[in-house]
């Protein structure tokens, strides 16, 4: 007997139809009805036992039960009214169902007359008569069922049912609707979870603080197979939904067989909006748009919709309007897809997501879960993670954001072992045998309950009785025992294990019905009862038409007791299946092959040939993963490339055809993941192969990504020669948007190398190039280079025509990356033009974009941005934390340059807010970095931002550092030349050189704000308080920060002083110090004070002596003399 639901159910309105139809016209209604139904109850994991007249019955927990089959029963039975209302809508056929449901003990098995399987009882006779008591148009269900799903649906009280046969009236109840999603519900485990309340309650402790502060947290539970992870993770799910109404989304990650790297996120995303494994594209899209219109309601994002229904499908891997458009971009809307439904879950209901065994996680979900962890770190939400400890060789949580608790779990006293095998066994195990499986569990839940379960087959309660039953020792680690219990499986239930393990943890049930079949003439139905075996003896659980090892342990054990000549066989075996009877079209399928193609491979490379595996298995393998790699380069997956690539390499000789091509690959996959050195490794042996070949085009190819390579490592020269190379092969093969792409590549290294002539000739060759094969994607990224090439070259109004251009064509091609880092270089026009409130807004939102798609140079320059719109609007303390991400960012991916830039950043951010040493330390770093071999064409950048740094403090000394050895500050037509000549008058002013300060000042440059500031302080303190006075006043009208604005009052302040007009100097210097006092600048605060100080004292006002106590102090707790500004105050007020 087993426990199940039973679902009668009978059709009204037939019989009156009988009498107006032709009996043909009433069985193919019938019929329709029937199959539609039948639909229905085998899309919720359901059997349909019988059909009997106008009544069709169905299984829920047999032949294959689920934890949820009476949910699934009551599920099916409101589907199926909704069908039959539907149907009879659509014909004008006036028939409706009346629907019985109940739970209980069954006995199920096969009928000896007809060999069908089928369930027998008391409880199915109720369920008939539930049915039978029903108003057409419910679902009525017995007092279990209603129990097992009370937290799932909502019921309607009915008067109890008097059943013939039944003593007493059954209690009964209308199922009125759902009010969860499926499988949003408490589970019910086997074994409650014992020896480990220390750690729920911690685990559950921090989830509820998440929640009530709206911080986010991440959770990661590390531990061996076996110590009771998921269970844990269960338990903690259960706790935020039920107690703290949270929405649970639940994924796991898979070892092989799955090559989509988003799988985890792609389950559990179905499982949420309630998608089955085979729903047809309409159920999909109607399924993510409801999700998404509810989601981006609530976070008043609607009209977004379109775009994040398109990135979801991507997501699950269906056609949609994504499939039009660069891979590249398709996967990047597919991620910010998933971040903006995260957003809006969170924004109506705190959000808990579960993601398990992590350990096996391709770095794109680890990135996710990063971002997800950054973009919601204000938000109800909580990421529960278990992995093994192997983990944490590759990835660590990140605290910048979000709370994090790490948890390993050790094994289980031996008091709360105790605990758990009394509960497993009922006490009924002798003292002496329960020591000796607590002892030999080593405290690991699972070994513990695979020992129980290894006593009960054997029928024994002793040691004794053990040790005399065949093959009786007990086995001391987990593997042997599991390898004891593979051993004790008959041999039909064994050779499907084993056939699982090949296939893999998860996968379709029909698929191992199939292999049976083909491998060994296992008719379908004994397969099946084969694998209700497993599952009764809890090897597999199954869930729809999926089966799931329950544990990898067992997965990997019965794999590796398979001879390597049966593995070879049986993946060889798959491949050729599915390569005759699957869509080769579909990403995953292509992947598949490559897969048992590749192990087949592997295996017969190791130990020779095997029979009934093809001698071409090899070529076979490098065919398939070649093609798998090609379609993961096409969706922009470069770890996936790199693995499917290394794997192909493995089976190839270096003479092989395809070897070059797949170097290749790999070497792109690699310069995109910033592994530069195994890049240039693989370029290298790629280009020696394909000249051997005498392919120019596959020559040009290669030579692009070495070109590239070596820019991402910052010499220029390799680069432009392997770029030049690069055309001449293009050339050869008349390969023009080959040759375009080169020149294209050349002219960005032109531009990172600060030669903006050469640069803008190559991207305008390039441009043309691209035009000349009207390749307008390819346009309009020249044009954005050109873009780029112009601001950096200081021709501002040039690149925002450029920008807007390239713009609108990506636009136009619905190209939203493209549009995206169009986006970032308008976000820097702007900043530049001082027009920063919508810098921020469009950093802000390109910065997101770059993080969700694991772009780190991208997200690197937009937090360096951000930093330098805060810094500079006033906002000191918030420009800290995206600097030092950036540093870190930059220091990641190896870029020197940006690091150089993100660091020189930092060391202002922290100078300005106080922490002088800090920032001293960082700008000191910078101008190490900038003196290196590279230091001809970088150093300026740190120089100039050490000798603003100095002048801000006074410190003569440290701007006569910068300023030694010193070949200039850069191209003076470059951006922000305006600003370096601003500095270095300032440093002469400070010195006390006016002359030279007037001098430096007499050079042409855009007027901007800086520069103003220090030509009206070179007025007033030269003596000429008129001009001063004018070019402050003028300051307004030319872009500024608050900064510059200081500068410019206290030139005022000095000159209405030396006038003689020493009140109209104090209300001057008192707004100046109410203004900066209104920013995070502790640095500028205390400098207004010593100049306010020592007017105070020219004009011998009698709270001189006060304004200097309070200035000395300010510049005390900053460590600082600034004796710059002293010197540049007494030369211009005539102190002594």
């Amino acid at each position: 007997t087993v426990e199940l639901t039973v679902g009668f159910a009978d059709i009204v309105g037939f019989t009156a139809l009988s009498e107006e139809l032709d009996p043909e016209q009433v069985k193919a209604l019938v019929d329709r009805c029937f199959e539609r139904l039948a639909e229905d109850i085998e899309d919720f994991g359901g059997r349909v036992d019988k059909v009997v007249g106008d009544a069709i019955v169905a299984l829920f927990g047999a032949p294959v039960a689920h934890e949820d089959d009476a949910e699934r029963a009551v599920r099916t039975g409101l589907r199926m009214q909704q069908t039959i209302a539907a149907m009879a809508a659509e014909g004008g056929v006036p028939v409706r169902m009346r629907v019985g449901i109940n739970t209980g003990e069954v006995l199920v098995g096969t009928v000896r007359a007809g060999r069908e399987y089928t369930a027998m009882g008391d409880v199915v006779n109720t369920a008939s008569r539930l049915q039978e008591a029903a108003e057409p148009g419910t679902v009525v269900v017995g007092p279990e069922t209603r129990m097992a799903t009370r937290d799932s649906f909502e019921y309607a009280d009915i008067d109890p049912v008097l059943a013939k046969g039944k003593r007493l009236p059954v209690h009964a109840s209308i199922a009125v609707r759902a009010v969860a999603p499926p499988g949003q519900r408490l589970r019910h485990n086997r074994a409650p979870l014992i020896g480990r309340e220390t750690e729920l309650a911690l685990l559950s402790g921090v989830t509820e603080t998440a929640i009530d502060r709206s911080r986010a947290a991440l959770l990661l539970v590390h531990g061996e197979a076996g110590m009771g992870k998921s269970r844990l993770a269960a338990e903690v799910a259960a706790h935020a939904r039920t107690d703290l109404g949270a929405f649970v989304l639940e994924g796991r990650c898979v070892p092989y067989g799955e090559a989509n790297v988003w799988w985890p996120v792609a389950e559990g995303l179905r499982v949420s909006v309630g998608l089955s494994s085979d729903a047809t594209s309409d159920e999909v899209d109607q399924a993510l748009r409801s999700a998404a219109t509810d989601a981006l309601t609530d976070s008043g994002r609607l009209d977004e919709l379109e775009r994040v229904v398109a990135g979801l499908h991507h997501l699950l891997g269906h056609d949609g309007a994504l499939r039009g458009i660069d891979a590249t971009r398709a996967r990047e809307e597919a991620i910010r897809s998933v971040v903006a439904l995260a957003e809006g879950f969170s924004q109506r209901k705190p959000l808990f997501v579960v993601l398990s065994d992590l350990h096996w996680a391709d770095q794109e979900v680890l990135d996710l879960i990063d971002t997800l962890l950054v973009r919601l770190a204000r938000r109800p939400f909580v990421l529960l993670a278990t992995a093994r400890r192997a983990l944490r060789e590759r990835w660590s949580p990140s605290p910048a954001a979000a709370n994090s608790v790490v948890l390993h779990l050790d094994p289980l006293s031996d008091e709360a072992s105790r605990r758990l095998l009394a509960h497993l066994t009922d006490g009924a195990l002798h003292p002496s045998m329960a020591s000796m499986l607590v002892e030999r569990s080593g405290g690991n839940p699972f070994y513990l309950e695979e020992l129980v379960a290894l006593v009960g087959e054997a029928g024994v309660r002793t040691i004794d009785g053990l040790l005399t039953a065949e093959g009786g020792e007990l086995p001391s680690t987990l593997r042997g025992l599991v390898a004891a219990r593979l051993d004790a499986l008959n041999p039909g239930d064994r050779k499907i294990l084993d056939d699982a393990a090949v296939l893999g943890r998860r996968n379709r049930t029909d698929a191992l019905v199939t292999m049976a079949q083909v491998k060994r003439g296992v008719d379908a139905e004994a397969a099946r009862a084969h694998l209700e075996s497993l599952a009764a003896r809890e090897f597999l659980v199954f869930d729809g038409d999926l089966y799931t090892f329950r544990s990898e342990v067992i997965r990997e054990v019965a794999y590796s007791t398979l001879t390597k000549a049966d593995r070879a066989r049986s993946h060889a075996g798959i491949a050729r299946w599915i390569v005759d009877h699957e869509d080769h079209e579909r990403e995953h399928i292509v992947d598949q092959i490559a897969n048992h193609w590749a192990a087949a491979a592997e295996l017969v490379a190791e130990i020779g040939s095997v029979s009934d595996v093809p001698d071409d298995v090899c070529a076979e393998a490098v065919d398939w993963l070649h093609r798998a790699s090609l379609r993961a380069e096409a969706d922009v997956h470069p770890a996936t490339v790199e693995a499917l690539t290394t794997r192909a390499l493995g089976l190839t000789s270096d003479e092989h055809p395809d070897r070059a091509e797949l170097l290749r690959l790999r070497a792109r996959a690699r310069v995109d993941r910033y592994e530069l050195d195994a890049a240039l490794q693989d370029a290298e042996v790629a280009e020696a192969a394909a000249a051997a070949a005498g392919d120019d085009r596959a020559l040009g190819d290669i030579l692009l990504v070495r070109g590239d390579a070596l820019h991402h490592r910052g010499t220029f020269a390799d680069a432009l020669e392997a770029l030049t190379r690069a055309k001449a092969h293009f050339a050869a093969a008349d390969h023009v948007a080959g040759c375009a792409e080169a020149e294209r590549l050349q002219g960005m290294v032109h531009l990172f190398g600060g030669d903006f002539v050469a640069a803008d000739d190559a991207l305008r060759t390039a441009h043309g190039l691209f035009e000349e094969v009207d390749d307008r994607r390819g346009m309009a990224w020249a044009l954005q280079n050109l873009s780029w090439s112009a601001y950096i070259a200081g021709r501002i109004d040039e690149a925002e025509h450029r920008v807007t251009a390239a713009m609108a064509t990506f636009e136009e091609l619905g190209d939203p990356g493209g549009l995206t880092w169009s986006r970032g270089l308008l976000a820097w026009v702007r900043f530049h033009q001082g027009r920063n409130d919508e810098a921020l807004a469009l950093a802000t939102a390109v910065g997101d974009d770059a993080r969700q798609r694991g772009e780190r140079w991208g997200e690197a320059m937009m937090r360096v941005l951000s930093a330098s719109i805060s810094l500079w609007s006033g906002r000191t303390e918030d420009a800290v934390d995206p600097a030092r991400q950036a540093v870190e960012l930059f220091e990641e991916i190896d870029d020197q340059i940006g690091e150089l830039q993100a660091r020189c950043g930092l060391g202002r951010a922290l100078l300005m807010a106080g922490h002088v040493e800090s920032g001293l330390v960082e700008l000191r770093s910078a101008l190490a970095d900038g003196l290196g071999p590279d230091g001809d064409e970088q150093a300026w950048m740190a120089r100039v931002s050490m000798l603003m740094a100095a002048v801000q403090l006074g410190d003569v000394e440290l701007g006569t550092v910068a300023l030694a050895e010193s070949k200039g500050f850069g191209d003076a037509d470059s951006v922000g030349f305006g600003d370096r000549v601003g500095a270095l008058a300032l440093h002469h002013l400070q010195h006390g050189d006016v002359e030279a300060a007037d001098a430096v000042l007499e050079q042409h440059v855009e007027p901007r704000g800086y520069v103003q500031s220090a030509r009206a302080l070179v007025a007033a303190v030269g003596g000429d308080a008129d001009t001063a006075q004018c070019l402050a006043d003028e300051l307004v009208t030319l872009p500024h920060t608050y900064l510059d604005r200081a500068y410019a009052e206290i030139a005022r302040g000095i000159a209405l002083a030396v006038s003689e007009r020493a009140g109209e100097a104090r209300t001057v210097l008192a707004k100046a110090i109410a203004d900066l006092d209104a920013t995070g600048d502790r640095l500028a605060q205390a400098i207004v004070r010593l100049v306010d100080a020592c007017v105070a004292e020219q004009a011998h006002r009698t709270d001189a002596a006060t304004a200097r106590g309070v200035a000395e102090a300010r510049l005390r707790d900053l460590g600082i003399e600034a004796n710059g500004w002293r010197h540049l105050l007494q030369d211009a007020l005539g102190l002594v």
